[in-house]
């Protein structure tokens, strides 16, 4: 899929964060291929707060350090998260 992205001229996309976490693969090989990435984090529609807050802390743990990741994108469509924000 990211060569057919890197072939189309892509250089960003913005990744859904609600239903399904994508693999590290899909990581690296954004970082292999130069495409910049916007994801949004993974779980934050769950209804469990304490839940949420542990998703979401170790989603940035395990994307932080790659280079095609630009921008976290933490609402999108969801219900303001108090609780996330403050940590």
């Amino acid at each position: 899929m990211m060569r057919y992205a890197k072939e189309m001229n892509w250089n960003l996309m913005r990744v859904e964060g609600y239903s399904i976490k994508e693999l590290p693969e899909f990581y690296d090989m954004c970082d292999k291929y130069g495409i910049m990435l916007a994801p949004e984090i993974f779980a934050r529609n769950n209804r469990d707060p304490e839940l949420q807050v542990e998703c979401f802390k170790e989603h940035l743990l395990e994307i932080r350090h790659h280079p095609s990741v630009i921008h976290f994108i933490g609402h999108d469509e969801t219900v303001p998260t108090p609780y996330i924000d403050a940590e």
